[in-house]
This record gives structure tokens, C-alpha cells and sequence, in this order.
């Protein structure tokens, strides 16, 4: 294999696993800032159902 082309594919291999690391940590980043929506609104509706 040519030295130049297995370090393209070496390249390729840790863009494309660094975006998919990108992606996973986007949707944590989703889910807990839903999460913590979520509490908001229990707190909210809490503390004015109980005040």
C-alpha cells in the first residue's frame, strides 16, 4: 500500500470515529438538558400548586 494513501485512511478513520464521538456526545448533551427541562417544569409547577 502506498505510505500517502494509509495515512489518508488513517485520517479518514479518526475524522469519522471523532465525528461519531461528536454525535454521541451531542445526544447525552440532548438528553440532559431535556432532563433537566423536564425537572424545571416539576419544580415550577410544584412550588405553584403548593405555595
Amino acid at each position: 500500500m502506498h505510505p500517502g494513501l494509509k495515512k489518508g485512511a488513517k485520517l479518514l478513520v479518526l475524522f469519522s470515529f471523532s465525528i461519531f464521538n461528536h454525535i454521541n456526545n451531542l445526544n447525552t448533551l440532548v438528553k440532559t438538558s431535556r432532563a433537566s427541562i423536564t425537572l424545571f417544569k416539576a419544580v415550577v409547577t410544584f412550588r405553584y400548586l403548593y405555595s
